[in-house]
């Protein structure tokens, strides 16, 4: 685009009018108009910087010209300088009512004419400079508001997965993450023990391929408007990617700090998994080796109670034996056979005792088979 003025020169007199192109045209880029035409239009259609505005109108007035500008919306604020034969201070009051900007009397001194013009383009431009000045720093303003926002979420996903136990769980809250950027993804878990792809339901076969090959490849894969981010845990297929160069990269920084989040979790629910197993083996072997002591146990006191009775009723017929050889008396020996009995008694009772002893360790391994 030109950096010249572009002046649109109004007058319904040709010789003023090519008087003002012939004058004007090297510097500035001029239009020419006699007003004949609806000049609401034409001001739309060349968009100028600066009208060169006659009031005495074939049709109509500068005056009423004015005014309909000033109520139109137009791309850009236009200067009106009215240029007239007319010189009162009415005259001129009344330019300045209508939305006039500056007032030039004929016959046109034509070097003031240009340096008017001038002053008028350096004040275009810086005006022109400070509003890129502004829209840059807005758009920078919003940028860093969009990415700090941007941020947020991550924050957000990262504290939300300190309570992820399971890939389902963390399938979720990926997907919602991702869905609050404006993207659609699928994923692959993986663990030593496990493979899991998402989503379930809604999972076309060359994605799943796609995400299979994802462990053997690249940490980046771009392809399209889609994107694969890979790492040993996990590969990320992030779809519908913006076209916007700036906005892609900050996706991209944002996928990778992601996908390194959801990576820890990932490891945190393989940890979760080994220890549980580990835990279960180790609780199986407890169970085992109690249950093979309890049995042992069971049946060394059989045996002992088995051995205990073969020795008692030895020692009872030795005991009787000896009595007979001994010949006590009939009282005597009947004492002695009593006390026999007693002891007999008593040691049945014993040997009783055992059958509470093997109903309780009964109970505790029982009680070892339903651990978890």
């Amino acid at each position: 685009m030109s950096d010249k003025l572009r002046v649109l020169s109004i007058d319904d007199n040709h010789q003023n009018l090519n008087l003002l192109q012939q004058s004007l045209e090297v510097r500035f880029d001029v239009i020419s108009s006699t007003g004949d035409e609806p000049i609401g239009e034409l001001v739309l259609d060349c968009e100028p910087d600066i009208i060169l505005l006659d009031i005495m109108l074939t049709d109509t007035s500068g005056y009423d010209v004015c005014r309909e500008l000033r109520g139109m919306t137009l791309p850009k604020q236009v200067i009106v300088i009215f240029i007239s034969s007319l010189n009162s201070l009415e005259d001129k009051l009344k330019a300045y009512e209508v939305g006039g900007d500056d007032y030039i009397c004929k016959p046109v001194n034509l070097a003031e004419l240009v340096y008017k013009l001038e002053s008028y383009q350096k004040r275009i431009h810086q005006q022109n400079a400070l509003e890129q000045q502004i829209e840059e720093a807005s758009l920078a303003a919003f940028a860093s508001m969009q990415q700090s926002s941007e941020l947020g979420l991550l924050i957000e996903f990262f504290t939300n997965s300190l309570n992820i136990n399971t890939f389902d769980e963390l399938y979720e809250a990926t997907r919602n993450v991702i869905h609050s950027f404006r993207l659609v993804c699928s994923v692959e878990f993986r663990t030593d023990h496990q493979i899991k792809q998402y989503p379930l339901d809604n999972l076309s076969q060359l994605e799943s391929e796609i995400l299979e090959l994802g462990k053997r490849a690249k940490r980046i894969v771009p392809f399209g408007k889609n994107m694969l981010f890979n790492s040993r845990q996990c590969s990320l297929l992030i779809k519908h990617l913006p076209s916007d160069e700036t906005l892609l990269g900050r996706v991209k920084d944002h996928m990778v700090i992601l996908l390194e989040i959801i990576n820890s979790r990932i490891l945190y629910i393989e940890n979760e998994e080994n220890r549980l197993t580990e835990r279960q083996s180790a609780i199986s072997a407890l169970k085992a080796g109690i249950n093979d002591n309890f049995n042992q146990v069971n049946v060394e006191v059989c045996q002992l109670e088995d051995q205990l009775a073969v020795v008692f009723d030895e020692l009872g017929q030795s005991l009787r034996n000896k009595l007979d050889n001994i010949g006590m008396n009939p009282a005597l020996e009947s004492e002695v056979t009593t006390i026999l009995a007693q002891t007999k008694n008593q040691l049945d009772t014993l040997m009783a005792s055992s059958i509470n002893i093997d109903d309780k360790l009964n109970t505790i391994s029982q009680l070892l088979q339903d651990i978890d």
